[in-house]
């Protein structure tokens, strides 16, 4: 994702804030994060697997041994990949508005 466009598009006071500035509001958002993203992507993906497993099991599918049950992983896995993705763009955009309102640039337009 974009972060510099989301940022120039929301905060109407950075238009004013030159480049490198920017990019070091983007890079402290992306290190104040980096535990809880990783974190919350490893859950999110643990609980795609997991859920995948229970669901095959339910409907009596051999866990590894049918194309059934690889298509099923690959699905969950794709779908846990899309929302990791999603998760972490969330994260790091409300660390930037946080760190945005902080610096006082917290004009939304």
């Amino acid at each position: 994702m974009n972060y510099t466009d989301w940022m120039l598009k929301e905060f109407s006071t950075l238009d004013s804030v030159n480049s490198a500035q920017t990019f070091s509001y983007i890079t402290q958002a992306k290190a104040e994060t980096k535990v809880l993203r990783v974190v919350l992507k490893s859950v999110l993906m643990a609980t795609a697997i997991t859920a995948t497993l229970l669901l095959l099991a339910f409907f009596d599918v051999p866990a590894f041994e049918s194309v059934l049950a690889w298509l099923a992983y690959s699905i969950a896995i794709v779908i846990g990949v899309f929302a990791g993705a999603k998760l972490e763009q969330w994260l790091v955009r409300r660390k930037l508005t946080e760190i945005l309102r902080k610096s006082g640039q917290d004009g939304r337009t």
